[in-house]
């Protein structure tokens, strides 16, 4: 894609959020949960209550007995924010120093569903075991006008028979913005399915190691749409199938260690890597070893931005750059000796 054509369409972005911001109240309604029920009433209110909403979730497990929904009456554009990581007992007011965030499918539910027109913010959060039995997204479905789901894990979940996106389904209309999220363990035809008109920046993720469902479909990211895929600091790697395969067509990918792309070929190419990511030992450890070619080989100013934290919730910048993939390492020099 020519750079005026992708400049001309970050500026309709920013010109339709100051319009979809015009008319936010000055206060946003917020929540405070620790409890399934809790979450399905604020999910419940929020989609009808006009103005923006804010849903803090404190640490622990969620165990779901059924699908969390958010369904946005015609005219309900305002933000949705859903965040964990609150420490219990504080009115979520203070940010955890341990522990996570669960929702938990219980192999049965898939955990969130939403379908909003206006910006829908997710982050912190940790999803795992979801497994609907309809529509695409194992464990999370958006369908918005721009979609920010940053600083996620998602975690051994199932698509609905024959479905894409055993993990994630984002449809976006002006942007989508996937980053510092681990996504793996999943099993469906892909494990995340996007479908941008836009604008799709996906940055410093680590997905590894998701299955087919029986053997068949086409690999962990399936890029769709007519929009522009923007591809930087990601680690697509050891996935059945393809690692990416591509059917929007006019990717750039920068600083990535991709196993393979299908379908269709890059855009462009800039600093990728094809190599095994050498993650620290232990079971389930996705962290680069202090001798990963990864660790300060990304790229510090992607567009779309690296996130504020990686998936852990920690810093995403230590040392001389931003690592490859969705966790930081605290190694400053690869090298141990200087930048």
């Amino acid at each position: 894609m020519e750079l005026y054509e992708l400049m001309r369409r970050r500026l309709v972005i920013a010109c339709a959020v100051s319009l979809l911001c015009a008319g936010t109240p000055a206060f946003a309604a917020r929540y405070c949960v620790n409890t399934p029920l809790a979450l399905a009433i604020a999910l419940t209110q929020a989609q009808n209550n006009g103005e923006a909403d804010d849903i803090e979730l404190e640490t622990g497990t969620y165990s779901l007995g059924g699908e969390l929904q958010y369904y946005a009456v015609p005219g309900e554009t305002f933000d949705l924010t859903l965040r964990g990581g609150a420490e219990p007992g504080t009115d979520c007011f203070v940010a955890a120093t341990s522990g996570a965030t669960v929702l938990d499918g219980q192999d049965a539910a898939r955990p969130l569903m939403i379908y909003a027109f206006g910006r829908v913010n997710v982050s912190n959060i940790t999803f795992e075991s979801g497994h609907p039995t309809q529509y695409a997204g194992g464990a999370l479905n958006i369908s918005a006008t721009i979609a920010d789901v940053e600083s996620n894990q998602f975690i051994a979940n199932h698509a609905a028979t024959g479905n894409s996106g055993s993990a994630v389904y984002i449809s976006a209309t002006l942007a989508a913005y996937f980053n510092s999220n681990l996504v793996i363990g999943n099993t469906g035809t892909s494990a995340l399915y996007f479908y941008a008109t836009n604008i799709a920046d996906v940055n410093n993720n680590t997905i590894v190691t998701n299955l087919l469902d029986n053997h068949v479909g086409v690999g962990a990211f399936n890029p769709t749409g007519a929009g522009h895929y923007n591809l930087s600091n990601n680690i697509f790697w050891n996935n059945e199938g393809n690692d990416v395969f591509d059917q929007g067509g006019g990717t750039d990918y920068f600083h990535n260690d991709i196993g393979t792309i299908a379908n269709m070929a890059p855009h462009s190419e800039t600093g990728d890597f094809s190599t095994d990511p050498d993650f620290a030992s232990g079971l389930l450890n996705f962290h680069l070893a202090a001798d990963s070619p990864l660790v300060n080989a990304g790229l510090d100013s992607p567009l779309g931005g690296t996130g504020a934290t990686d998936a852990d919730g920690g810093t995403r910048l230590i040392g001389k750059h931003v690592d490859i993939g969705a966790l930081e390492s605290d190694v400053l020099f690869r090298d141990g000796f200087g930048p």
